[in-house]
Parts: C-alpha cells; sequence; structure tokens
C-alpha cells in the first residue's frame, strides 16, 4: 500500500504511519485501511491525524526529516527554510570544530618543534576556521531553496569538501582515511 498517515506531534514534528500490510481486513480499500488504522494509532499516541496521504506526496528528501512540520494553510508536509538553515549551520559548526580539535594537535607540536613558519601556517589555519560560520551565515541566509541549503557548503574550507563532510557523516576525525568507506 502506498499511502501513508501523517499526524503532527505536541512538538509540531511530524510522524509518518505506514499501515502494516497484515493489519488490514478482508475486503477493506487502501484507503478504509489506512482511516482505520489512522483512528486507531494516531489518536492512542497522542498525535493529532493530519491527513492520509499518497507516499509521492511526502517531501522527497529525508535530509531535513527532523523539521517536517504540518503546514495547516497549505494542508501539507513543509519544511521551515529558517530551520534548515540553522540545521546546516550547527553541521557546518561540528565539521569546524573537529577540524579545530584536529588543528590543537598540530600547533602543540609545531609550538614544540616546528619553525616560525609552521607556526604562522597553523595559526592562520585556525584563524580561517573559526572565520567559517561567520562567513557562512550571510551565504546561508541568501538561499532561497531546501536543496540550495542542504548542498551548501562555505567557500572557505581549508582542505577537500567531500572527504570532510564524509569525515563528518561518517563520525571520522579528519585526518583519518575515510576514502576506502566511500565509494
Amino acid at each position: 500500500m502506498d499511502l501513508r498517515i501523517i499526524c503532527s506531534r505536541s512538538d509540531g514534528g511530524i510522524d509518518v504511519i505506514i499501515p502494516a500490510p497484515k493489519a488490514r481486513q478482508d475486503g477493506e480499500t487502501d484507503v478504509d485501511f489506512a482511516a482505520r488504522i489512522a483512528a486507531k494509532d494516531g489518536t492512542s499516541k497522542g498525535l493529532v491525524v493530519r491527513g492520509i496521504k499518497h507516499k509521492t506526496q511526502l517531501i522527497g528528501s529525508r535530509y531535513f526529516r527532523d523539521l517536517w512540520e504540518w503546514s495547516e494553510t497549505e494542508g501539507k508536509v513543509v519544511v521551515s527554510l529558517a530551520k534548515a538553515r540553522a540545521q546546516r549551520m550547527a553541521e557546518i559548526r561540528n565539521m569546524r570544530d573537529l577540524q579545530l580539535v584536529e588543528s590543537d594537535a598540530v600547533r602543540s607540536r609545531t609550538e614544540e618543534i616546528g619553525t616560525a613558519a609552521d607556526r604562522a601556517a597553523t595559526a592562520a589555519l585556525r584563524v580561517s576556521l573559526r572565520d567559517i560560520p561567520r562567513e557562512a551565515a550571510p551565504a546561508l541566509d541568501a538561499l532561497t531553496t531546501l536543496d540550495e541549503v542542504m548542498n551548501y557548503e562555505p567557500a572557505t574550507w581549508p582542505g577537500p569538501t567531500d572527504s570532510r563532510r564524509a569525515a563528518f557523516v561518517h563520525g571520522q576525525p579528519f585526518g583519518t582515511n575515510v576514502g576506502a568507506e566511500i565509494s
């Protein structure tokens, strides 16, 4: 069955209930089946049933799944662009913070055994890392679609972006070899 039951939670988020095929009663249409499950499961869990929609009517990308909300005016699930921007900024800060932690070890080594040029390069790297959120904020604010926000990468990242995002997604420090895990 391709119907989904859309429910809103008390925190404003959205739950999507997919009726279990084995719960279907003999002779029940898809719509009747979904309505029965909505009445039983949606309300028993303290949810407000917002509608029964075909799965293609949901937002295609699950990237911002935790930000889904019900729009009374549009009668559908939407994602707040402001909340999507805030989530993406938090991701950027997390990636930046991981690099700052890694650069702490480099800074310690260069202070002990590095040259003046090494210390200057490490300091410049750390300054550029600290500046990333300040530079990313206006760029994110200028984006007008969820796809743009989802795919946004700051222009000032020191080093290749793909390995950084892959490392963040896989929860590995940036200096580790993540290429073997990503095909």
